[in-house]
């Protein structure tokens, strides 16, 4: 089955936070990249219902921010694309 994108990334770029704790094998490249899967897929993670609707406007409106949060190993994981 193909994959259907909904979220253009554009360039990517991780925080030195991030890249610390990957560093440090916190959480791994995998479970990272899955994360950036499930966001450019337009599954937001643990979004409240109010920022998942300003997402699907944003993307509706082909203008605004989507952001995603996701958890792993109990440490919270932001996606912010513009």
């Amino acid at each position: 089955m193909k994959e259907v994108i909904l979220v253009f990334l554009g360039d990517l770029y991780f925080t030195r936070g991030i890249k610390e704790l990957v560093d440090d094998e916190r959480i791994s490249r995998d479970d990272l990249l899955e994360c950036v899967h499930r966001h450019v897929r337009c599954d937001y993670g643990e979004m409240c219902e109010e920022d998942v609707e300003v997402n699907n406007q944003a993307l509706d409106m082909d203008y605004g921010r989507v952001m995603s949060e996701y958890r792993l190993n109990d440490i919270r994981i932001w996606f912010i694309t513009c």
